[in-house]
Order: C-alpha cells, then sequence, then structure tokens
C-alpha cells in the first residue's frame, strides 16, 4: 500500500473525479485527457485538478505509464453538527471533522435539520482532511 492508503494507480487508469496528489496536492481530477503517442515520446495523460483544501487549480501532463498517488475516500454516517464541527461516524472511527463551508456544509445543515439519515466522504492527505462528498442514505426521509 503506499503512502496515502491506496495502491497507486496508473495515470491511464485515472478517472475524472478520482482524488489524487497533483504536483504534491490533495487533487480532485476535474479534467483528464490523452495525447496519442508521437514521433517525440509515449502517449501522455493530461490531468487538471481542484485542491481540495485551498481550491487552487493544478495542470500536469505526464506518461500514461506513470504511476499516481490515489487518495483514500473513506465513508462516514453524519450523526449531528455543532459550532463549525461535523459528528462522524463508522466501525472504525467515531469523531469531528470541520464542518465544510459553501454547498456542501450548507446540505449538511439543512438535511440534518430536516430530519435526513446522511453520509459523507472524507478525504485524507497532509494530516488535514476535508468531506468532499454528501449523500442521503436510501430509504430515510
Amino acid at each position: 500500500m503506499a503512502e496515502y492508503g491506496t495502491p497507486p494507480k496508473q495515470c491511464s487508469a485515472l478517472e475524472k473525479g478520482d482524488y489524487v496528489m497533483l504536483k504534491e496536492r490533495p487533487c480532485k481530477i476535474v479534467e483528464l485527457s490523452t495525447s496519442e503517442p508521437g514521433k517525440h515520446g509515449n502517449a501522455k495523460v493530461t490531468l487538471v485538478g481542484v485542491d481540495i483544501f485551498t481550491g487552487d487549480k493544478y495542470e500536469d501532463a505526464l506518461p500514461v505509464t506513470e504511476n499516481m498517488d490515489v487518495l483514500q475516500v473513506t465513508d462516514y454516517k453524519i450523526i449531528d453538527y455543532l459550532d463549525g464541527m461535523v459528528n462522524i461516524y463508522n466501525v472504525n472511527r467515531d469523531d469531528l471533522i470541520n464542518l465544510p463551508e459553501g454547498d456542501l456544509g450548507k446540505k449538511i445543515k439543512d438535511g440534518i435539520d430536516a430530519g435526513q439519515s446522511l453520509s459523507c466522504s472524507v478525504v485524507s492527505a497532509l494530516g488535514e482532511e476535508r468531506i468532499v462528498d454528501v449523500k442521503q442514505n436510501p430509504g430515510h426521509r
């Protein structure tokens, strides 16, 4: 296993929406394109990612055979929120994490206030972690 909890993935196998280390920053891939091999080299993958902590955009072009560090995404049940923190739970962890700003934070607050059962996906990297997705649990209102 790699440093980030998952095995590296070859660039040719990456997909839009994957979480990877791009330019040494944890990013969500928002654009991905592949160029054909040319007379001066192998095929390349051009990746554009958005830093999950800062929102900065990063771009890199890498050989399709190069391995990338893929970040682990862990799902948790959301118990509640209070004072800018979210109480998350799964069988391995019961903890508090920062309530995200913007639409995700609003979705959590509105859902919990409406009595919905919610889950979230959390990415950890560089000693920090961030809620990157929120969804309503099936069969719950």
